[in-house]
């Protein structure tokens, strides 16, 4: 290696700032990817620096957006998120039928001559399933085997709390995320949501995947909120979307966005609604992310895990990345420097934390890029949002984010909350949505076996590989879902 690739390399790792790069010469430039690339491939174990390398590799290699949104766009005012109403006049019937086939689920795992109280219960009925998510009311009318057998028969026999793709969780996640191959969804959900996905994008879509369902349970006074989180990424791959897309429009069309059908639950005076960290553009999440950044992060923010290389965790995602975006010490935090800086007004800062992370900026060079980004936000106040239609409704609607934007979700309270994953998008992965077919054609032709192979995740997580728990459910659901001849509508659905 020559004398400027290990310069390169070395002031890199000094500030971890990939801005630093972006000034090379071209020659230089390539010369340093060469160099990064080659590393990362050939002499991983050799670098000292393992984040940094991480941090730089993916700045040279990570998917470009060179896919242009046309205008005019609807996430050009779009404040970060779009929420369309769906026309699913048969979603009440579908949960109803559901639901039979949960309970027959649920009374599966019950010995109901032991506890013939039990057996009466019908989980159809919300009430009943407002009571048994219910700790208080448990306590007053069951006693302590009853209770015990109620959290066995949710957990499907395992912990849900550690397990949840065995059982039922507050937040939704659990159970019914493994019934892939429900006929109602594929008949009459994705078709509707596939006319509302075109106004969102250009070009083909396709399903890249297959899709899932989250039902939160009706909650009585009981925290079932989804804490605030990123999906698809790290830190460090957001922040890197925010440098490369100087607009939300070309974030969407190059990296996707995340969507959810609220097929039941979720209106305007329900619980259980979809929230963004917002409104945000790329500028503010930018700036957000900086006061994160390894180099950067602002002492005012909350860092619970001090143990851990802040490093590692800036570039490490398994699943969905969580922090306390919400809290009310952050908000403040984030809104008093988003300020400060739209306002440009950094030598009369009075806040000693604020002064200190304003000094890392210059230090580390990044201060340019975030003051001139700031200045190019659209928005100053940063809260927990509703992400809801704006005209009044009263039906099913979509709700989409930007892939990677932060976002979680409002406790149920007593209406229950069904929900689907839509896996589209305007290119698509043709062999995961290859894959995505032929397992819904194992299904439809109960093709166990070949099924139970199945086992790779579809999407990060756990929850989505345990194909063997679906099959255990099947005999519940076995009236719901797909046959044969559900192929063909099917099949135009996907990639292929």
């Amino acid at each position: 290696m020559d004398v400027i690739d290990v310069y390169y390399l070395r002031m890199f790792c000094k500030t971890l700032n990939p801005l630093f790069l972006t000034n090379l010469t071209e020659k230089t430039h390539n010369k340093c990817k060469k160099t990064v690339t080659d590393y990362y491939i050939n002499s991983y174990k050799k670098i000292e620096n393992k984040n940094a390398l991480e941090i730089m590799n993916n700045f040279y290699n990570y998917k470009k957006p060179d896919i242009n949104p046309v205008y005019p766009n609807l996430w050009h005012t779009s404040k970060g998120f779009i929420a369309i109403p769906l026309d699913l006049p048969n979603s009440e019937k579908f949960q109803v039928k559901l639901l039979k086939c949960t309970n027959k689920w649920f009374h599966s795992q019950i010995d109901e001559k032991e506890y013939p109280k039990l057996a009466t219960y019908d989980l159809t009925n919300i009430n009943t399933l407002i009571n048994i998510f219910d700790s208080k009311w448990k306590k007053k009318n069951l006693n302590g085997t009853e209770i015990e057998m109620i959290r066995k028969a949710l957990d499907g026999g395992a912990n849900a709390q550690f397990q949840p793709w065995k059982g039922w969780r507050k937040s939704g996640f659990g159970l019914w995320t493994h019934l892939r191959g429900i006929r109602y969804i594929y008949k009459e959900v994705l078709p509707q949501t596939l006319k509302i996905y075109k106004k969102l994008y250009n070009g083909n879509i396709k399903s890249r995947s297959i899709p899932h369902i989250i039902f939160k349970p009706p909650m009585n006074d009981v925290d079932s909120s989804l804490k605030p989180h990123n999906d698809s990424g790290s830190w460090n791959d957001m922040y890197t979307r925010c440098l490369q897309c100087e607009s939300v429009e070309k974030w969407v069309e190059n990296y996707g966005i995340q969507i959810l059908a609220h097929m039941n639950g979720a209106r305007k005076k329900d619980g259980g609604q979809t929230t963004l960290l917002g409104p945000m553009d790329t500028d503010t999440y930018l700036i957000i992310l900086q006061m994160l950044h390894p180099k950067t992060i602002h002492t005012d923010l909350p860092i619970k895990d001090k143990n851990k290389s802040w490093e590692s965790l800036w570039y490490t995602a398994k699943g969905p990345n969580f922090y306390g975006w919400y809290e009310t010490e952050v908000l403040e935090v984030i809104n008093r420097v988003v300020k400060l800086l739209k306002e440009g007004k950094v030598n009369d800062i009075i806040n000693k934390s604020d002064k200190k992370w304003i000094e890392e900026l210059k230090n580390n060079d990044f201060y340019d890029l975030i003051s001139t980004r700031a200045k190019k936000s659209n928005y100053t106040i940063i809260k927990k949002i509703k992400m809801l239609p704006e005209e009044v409704f009263d039906s099913s609607y979509v709700v989409a984010c930007p892939n990677g934007f932060i976002h979680g979700s409002y406790i149920t309270g007593l209406t229950p909350r069904l929900t689907l994953t839509i896996p589209y998008s305007p290119e698509g992965d043709k062999e995961r949505s290859k894959r995505g077919l032929k397992r819904l054609e194992n299904l439809a032709k109960r093709n166990i076996d070949k099924v139970l192979k199945d086992t790779e995740p579809y999407e990060d997580g756990k929850v989505h590989q345990s194909t063997k728990t679906e099959i255990e459910l099947l005999e519940f659901f076995e009236n719901i879902y797909i046959t044969e001849d559900d192929i063909p509508s099917i099949k135009k659905l996907f990639d292929t």
